[in-house]
């Protein structure tokens, strides 16, 4: 909470809801289970789930992706 959308702080609570953003998030645990730490997925392959999403890109538009 050391970033200028957390200040001033009166009720975390509402800064919480209408402040905050992805940036805001660092570490992310469910049911005890680490799933992202530092900003790092641990059960994801990020670089797999791109690569899927710009080949169904590429054949739902018909163009293939530069990048």
């Amino acid at each position: 909470m050391n970033s200028a959308e957390w200040l001033p702080c009166y009720n975390p609570v509402s800064l919480l809801v209408y402040s905050a953003n992805s940036s805001s998030v660092d570490t992310v645990i469910v049911d005890g289970k680490v799933l992202m730490e530092k900003r790092e997925l641990k059960t994801l392959d990020e670089e797999k789930i791109f690569a899927e999403f710009k080949s169904c890109a590429d054949k739902l538009t018909g163009i293939k992706s530069k990048i």
